[in-house]
This record gives C-alpha cells, structure tokens and sequence, in this order.
C-alpha cells in the first residue's frame, strides 16, 4: 500500500481489473488473433505492445520506479511493437 501513496487509488482494485481486462485482455486477444493467422494479427498485436508500454510509463509516473521489473516490462512491450511489424501475415507461426 505504500507504493500508492500519493496516488489517485486508495488500493489496487481499479489498477488491478485495468491490467487484466485491458492489458491482459489485449495481449490474449492478439495472440488468439495472431495464432489464427488473421491479418488483423499485426495490428492487434502492435496494439497490446503499445499497451503494455504505456501501462509501465504511467505505473513509473503514479508510483516511481519500484522494481526491476518495471524496466523489463518496457522492454518486452517494445519488443511485441518491433516484432509486429515485422510479422507475415502468411507465415505466423
């Protein structure tokens, strides 16, 4: 609870459901979508990278840096963007 001390949320409900129905739920989707080969696969899946880093830049910004996972997140988010783009949508998978 210390980590959102001076932050708009009283406890972790609300960033709680916003990281697993939006965040979570994106990257699921555009891995279903992406597993079937579907062309809105790269898109989708651009998507939920861009997601994920905006997730970890607002999480640094409300509580601060707390953990050397918020670094690795970034990079992973980053790395779902690059490798979206790079996807063929006749060859995924």
């Amino acid at each position: 609870m210390a980590w959102l001390e001076g932050s708009p949320f009283g406890d972790y409900t609300v960033p709680s459901v916003c990281l697993l129905g939006l965040v979570g739920g994106l990257a699921v989707a555009a891995a279903v979508v992406v597993a079937r080969r579907r062309p809105e696969g790269r898109p989708l899946a651009a998507l939920a990278g861009g997601v994920l880093v905006a997730w970890i830049v607002v999480q640094v910004g409300v509580i601060g840096p707390v953990s050397w996972l918020q670094p690795a997140i970034l990079v992973a988010g980053v790395a779902i963007v690059a490798l979206a783009t790079r996807l063929d949508d006749r060859r995924i998978l």
